[in-house]
């Protein structure tokens, strides 16, 4: 079972980070005062993390080693450090504090910091921490939360690196990973189904693109909802794509039970609603249509974004109610 650290509040700290660790001059903060802001802190690394993930893409495609292939394990570690901080931040937000994200970088690491948690329950950020198994590197105190995470450029500097050794046109014995498969269409929904799915989200898209104008109406919101459940009907038919719909399915049943919430938050959920049409777009021309790396590409990415717009939706400490999965795909 992974250790999260309780800071010693005996050691004096460099800068933010509660590791004390030394880093550059120069950080970059967050003052979360309202659900904008955390979008903005948001949107900035999951477009970096993105990037990341193109990048480790590439170098999994070179011959430079083992060593080399596993640092695609970085972005995956910002993409749930992100989350994380975001989670928390939620949490704070929802008690009606005023955190603060302060993102501070050495050579090695990068340390996300939350502070001005004083009230929010503590056993609700260990929960957070723990439900993530990759973050591994974690302090907290009562009011202050830090995680580190690896620095991209290291894994930029490694193939730089790795490319002045080993010449990629000379064979070299390296330690043996898997090999990586080519991307593949995958034929496994019918017809039908996958044109249902198309129009649906089509017709999503169009109102998802509305909600960050702050003029969107109830109905909108409700057809919102409807498609988010036409999808995830269709998508749940086949095991290949069912994680993908229970998470659409739930999305679907929160948004329901939240309109006007929805509707006073359209706002600041413009940017997550617009992230999120793009990337079931992506998935679906790339599963069906360009290729894929396997049948689960971008699973992980949907489920997420799909729990954090629903998160902005639950503004309230108690556990909302369980979803019956069974009875939203109920035909």
């Amino acid at each position: 079972m992974k250790k999260i650290l309780v800071a010693d509040k005996n050691t004096i700290h460099e800068g933010h980070n509660l590791y004390g660790d030394e880093t550059y001059g120069r950080t970059i903060s967050y003052c979360i005062k309202e659900y904008d802001v955390l979008a903005e802190f948001w949107e900035y690394y999951l477009l970096e993390s993105q990037e990341t993930r193109a990048l480790t893409d590439a170098c999994r495609r070179c011959n430079v080693g083992k060593s080399i292939l596993n640092s695609h394990q970085v972005s995956s570690h910002l993409s749930d450090t992100v989350r994380a901080i975001y989670d928390i931040s939620i949490q704070a937000l929802n008690v009606y504090l005023t955190p603060h994200i302060w993102i501070e970088e050495s050579d090695k690491n990068i340390y996300f910091t939350v502070e001005g948690l004083s009230q929010v329950n503590s056993d609700q950020i260990r929960a957070i921490l723990n439900k993530i198994p990759e973050l591994d590197t974690c302090m907290f105190d009562h009011n202050k939360v830090t995680i580190v995470a690896p620095r991209e450029k290291a894994l930029v500097k490694s193939i730089q690196k790795a490319e002045s050794i080993i010449p990629l046109s000379v064979s070299v014995e390296v330690a043996y990973s898997e090999p990586v498969a080519e991307n593949l269409i995958y034929y496994y929904m019918d017809e039908e189904d996958l044109e249902d799915i198309k129009e649906n989200l089509s017709r999503l898209n169009t109102l998802l693109l509305m909600v960050g104008s702050g003029d969107i109406r109830y109905d909108e919101v409700e057809e919102i909802a409807y498609y988010l459940e036409r999808i995830g009907k269709s998508a749940s038919i086949y095991s290949e794509s069912y994680p993908i719909a229970r998470a659409l399915g739930a999305l679907s049943s929160t948004i329901h039970n939240n309109v006007q919430i929805f509707i006073d938050k359209s706002s600041s959920l413009g940017l997550f609603c617009k992230t999120f049409g793009l990337d079931l777009t992506n998935w679906l021309q790339m599963i069906f249509y360009d290729g894929a790396p396997s049948v689960n590409f971008m699973d992980d990415t949907i489920i997420s974004n799909a729990q954090m717009v629903g998160s902005m939706l639950c503004v309230d400490d108690a556990p909302s109610e369980s979803i019956d999965m069974d009875d939203i795909f109920d035909f």
